[in-house]
């Protein structure tokens, strides 16, 4: 190999070396600055209102919205087990605002009713029978606890019976 060569192959590998150290210097200086990015404080969020809290407004906000009808609709009634038609007795309970008035059905399911009778009416309020389904009418000036015996008559899977349904209600003020 000709000495011109030699120098020229000499120079080039300093050339190489002079840009491996430059870009390991460029590397090295580039990851002092990521170390330096991640050690830095995280960032608080902006103020104001979060997905999470966002979420929470909303599902409060449904429920006061689900909520509130059950009320203004006159009445909250709970049915404690559902009847059988097979003489048997059950017992449901009802909140009423004094003055209002309920009105509840009784299709439950696979029963089909044939008929509804008053047996045992309330004290203070008054119950009408409305097809598969009665109203309670609470006094005006009453408050305090009623209470009145419905029977429903009918059929399950063809097999007539019969249930009487117990109704304890708690009129409250307005």
């Amino acid at each position: 190999m000709p000495r011109g060569g030699l120098r020229a192959v000499h120079k080039a590998l300093g050339h190489a070396k002079l840009l491996s150290r430059a870009s390991a210097q460029q590397r090295a200086e580039g990851l002092a600055q990521q170390r330096a990015a991640t050690t830095q404080t995280p960032r608080r969020p902006k103020a104001g209102v979060t997905g999470q809290m966002w979420l929470g407004i909303i599902s409060s906000a449904t429920m006061l919205f689900l909520a509130a009808p059950a009320f203004a609709d006159a009445c909250l009634f709970q049915p404690r087990r559902p009847f059988q038609l097979s003489s048997d007795t059950v017992e449901w309970t009802m909140l009423i605002a004094s003055g209002r008035t309920c009105i509840q059905g009784l299709r439950l399911g696979s029963i089909n009713i044939t008929s509804v009778k008053l047996i045992a009416p309330p004290q203070s309020g008054k119950v009408d029978i409305k097809g598969p389904s009665f109203s309670y009418a609470a006094k005006a000036d009453f408050q305090g606890q009623d209470e009145f015996t419905i029977q429903v008559s009918g059929t399950v899977v063809r097999i007539a019976g019969v249930s009487d349904v117990k109704v304890t209600v708690f009129v409250v003020d307005k």
